[in-house]
């Protein structure tokens, strides 16, 4: 949901249309789901990304490229789409234009709206300008970058008892426990148990239902016939 990709214009066209309408409680919403969904992507690339190596992973290999290959694909497809919308937002104007007033309007590349403007092409240049300015600085230096091995780190001047402290996404919920200690986490444990346990029961009153067994399921398409007969011969 950030520049420049297309969910950033996925979701800017999605607040404008609720602003648009007078639905500022429902935008308000929007915009904070839409900061959640970042904070858990924010988590998903801490744990991959950054950090020491754990030892359970150090004899993972790269996959192949073969299953690559349609990753690349679907980036391609993002990247264009970004860069020019009116690829996918032209056809979908018009194909719903005799159900819904369009509010928003195409010019080239550019997306105009009641409350703005934003055109993919450009920000997709200055975003990638911007980006390999930066690599090239930084494939200037590499010679000068010093490697930093398994434990050249302290924490508070105590050295860590095991790899796993040293990675940036250990313990990565702490703050967040402590910002929200107000709330009873053993109640939404039960909660939660009891919905598991209410699940189980269902799928196991289902399980005798529906046994697997030829006979019982002949059964049940007979009792639907009868029902089915007296339905239609009642009326």
């Amino acid at each position: 949901g950030v520049p420049p990709l297309s969910g950033f214009g996925g979701k800017w066209m999605l607040y404008t249309a609720l602003i648009e309408k007078g639905w500022y409680l429902q935008a308000g919403l929007a915009f904070f789901a839409g900061a959640v969904a970042f904070l858990y992507l924010f988590r998903l690339i801490h744990s991959i990304f950054l950090g020491q190596l754990k030892p359970e992973h150090r004899n993972i290999k790269e996959s192949p490229i073969w299953y690559h290959i349609p990753s690349y694909i679907f980036i391609g497809g993002i990247m264009a789409i970004s860069a020019f919308p009116n690829i996918i937002l032209k056809p979908l104007i018009q194909a719903v234009s005799g159900y819904f007033p369009a509010s928003i309007t195409l010019e080239n590349y550019t997306v105009i709206s009641t409350l703005g403007y934003w055109n993919g092409n450009a920000v997709m240049l200055v975003t990638m300008g911007i980006f390999m300015t930066l690599l090239i600085f930084m494939l200037m230096r590499i010679r000068s970058v010093t490697k930093v091995e398994q434990f050249n780190i302290v924490y508070a001047a105590e050295r860590p008892e095991r790899p796993v402290t040293t990675h940036v996404a250990y313990n990565f919920f702490a703050p967040y426990k402590k910002a929200l200690g107000f709330l009873d986490r053993s109640r939404a444990v039960r909660f939660w148990d009891n919905i598991s346990q209410w699940s189980h029961t269902l799928a196991a009153a289902f399980n005798n239902i529906y046994t697997g067994n030829a006979q019982t399921y002949a059964l049940h398409i007979f009792m639907l016939i009868v029902i089915l007969y007296l339905i239609i011969g009642v009326h």
